[in-house]
């Protein structure tokens, strides 16, 4: 049997290699805005939970080349896409459930989370990759 563990940690110390500094953002609950989901909630931004990881950024495409089922599948958005994702390591974000966080930002750049992929064999968690919206 696979040692997830040591996957999991392998994954860290990459993405912790290649990174750079990104804060994800969870807003309260309330209601969403249904022209653009992706941006969560209407709630101010004052109480929204923020996490401070490192987060490799790559192409839709390369999400696809994963393995991963994106949210516009077609080969022509793909190619056109200049979309972006970022590679998280599940590790280094330890309790946070990723999935549940609607904004990512790189420096002075907000994106949406327009999708939270994770890949998990068994109960370990080893990364999460998120389909990035501006």
């Amino acid at each position: 049997m696979p040692n997830y563990v040591k996957l999991a940690a392998t994954a860290e110390r990459l993405i912790q290699k290649a990174g750079r500094a990104v804060t994800l953002v969870k807003f309260e609950t309330g209601e969403d805005d249904s022209d653009e989901p992706h941006w969560g909630t209407a709630v101010p931004r004052d109480g929204a939970t923020e996490v401070s990881l490192t987060g490799v950024f790559v192409g839709v495409e390369d999400l696809v080349k994963m393995g991963f089922v994106v949210q516009e599948d077609s080969p022509q958005f793909i190619a056109k896409s200049k979309e972006k994702a970022v590679l998280l390591s599940a590790k280094e974000a330890g309790t946070n459930l990723l999935e549940t966080f609607q904004e990512l930002i790189d420096g002075t750049v907000r994106y949406g989370i327009r999708k939270m992929h994770i890949l998990q064999p068994g109960a370990t968690r080893l990364l999460y990759a998120a389909e990035l919206i501006r």
